[in-house]
């Protein structure tokens, strides 16, 4: 019984948010723009531009995928479906222009093949080709700002390196990106290329275009005095560390794995379902509790990463969607 009405509730409330989706889109629609003289960034995008205007050579914006590929691959379809892929996403040959410090959008031309250099490695050198190809700078300005490259490992194993900066795909976009690839390199095999895809009707730039006209006026106050008010008189986090923060960011970082029990697990998803919250809802309660213990502060603030992606026009795409939001709880009481 608790199950009916806890789907039925759901149901009703993705049909709210469709209808709310589908009012916005009414107002104000994402339409494909001129592709004649100057070319929007998106607000994102802007950002980006500035922070690699300070460091030209950082490697920190690299969104980097490597796919170790098993059994018989034929590399010629390889190519030809990532030929189609770029010429498909017009964000894949996306670069930016100075214009008096700010930037523009350039799409170059679909290419008539796209380039896949090929290495043969031994299993002791794939890390460091991998970690090569992953740390290539990257010239906004000149592009191309998506690169692959395949390396031989085996009889019948490949490496396959897709890099691109993320000013133009974010982590979404990855997944966007091999999906498509895959489709498109089955359909390479089959000799009928770009026929499993339907066409995009709308681009990233479209997108932008899109922003710029809905930030404008009016609904621009409205976003500022919100996150003025939500941000008031916000506290830094007085985090205990064992080290000394650099004067400069370095972008060195590193991985920590640890694993938990499937019964834990499975409890913390019970606890979301049961309060009617989302999964990352739960998580950062305990993660702000933990925060709370060490600093002894109780108006927390914390970042996270969204997709973005508010419309269904653009989740097909690849593109620089992601927001870093802030998120502040009070732990009084």
């Amino acid at each position: 019984m608790t199950t009916s009405i806890e789907a039925k509730r759901r149901a009703l409330l993705e049909l709210q948010l469709r209808r709310q989706h589908a009012e916005r889109a009414g107002l104000d629609p994402l339409t494909a723009i001129p592709r004649e003289g100057q070319l929007p960034c998106s607000y994102q995008q802007e950002g980006l531009w500035f922070v690699h205007q300070l460091d030209p050579a950082s490697v920190v914006y690299h969104v980097t995928l490597a796919v170790r590929l098993e059994g018989g691959l034929d590399v010629d379809a390889l190519r030809a479906a990532l030929t189609v892929l770029v010429a498909r996403d017009e964000s894949l040959r996306t670069r930016f222009q100075d214009d008096r410090g700010a930037p523009l959008a350039v799409i170059d031309p679909a290419p008539r093949t796209w380039p896949m250099p090929i290495a043969e490695l031994s299993g002791d050198q794939v890390q460091a080709w991998v970690q090569t190809q992953a740390y290539l700078p990257f010239d906004l300005r000149a592009g191309p700002l998506f690169r692959s490259s395949l390396a031989r490992v085996g009889h019948e194993a490949h490496i396959l390196v897709l890099v691109a900066h993320h000013i133009v795909a974010d982590g979404w976009s990855m997944s966007v990106l091999t999906r498509d690839l895959s489709e498109l390199y089955n359909a390479a095999i089959r000799a009928k290329p770009g026929q499993e895809l339907a066409e995009l009707t709308v681009q990233y730039v479209d997108y932008a275009a899109w922003q710029r006209r809905w930030l404008a006026g009016a609904q621009a106050q409205q976003q500022l005095s919100y996150w003025r008010n939500a941000l008031e008189n916000i506290q830094t986090l007085e985090f205990p560390t064992d080290r000394v923060w650099p004067a400069e960011p370095t972008g060195v970082g590193a991985m920590f794995r640890q694993g938990f029990a499937g019964g834990l697990v499975a409890a913390v998803r019970e606890l979301a379902r049961a309060e009617q919250v989302s999964l990352l809802a739960v998580l950062l309660a305990g993660f702000l509790v933990v925060l709370n213990r060490y600093t002894g502060q109780r108006d927390l603030a914390v970042g996270t990463v969204f997709s973005g992606r508010t419309r269904t026009e653009v989740e097909p795409l690849i593109g620089y969607f992601a927001q870093t939001l802030v998120l502040r709880t009070s732990l009084a009481g």
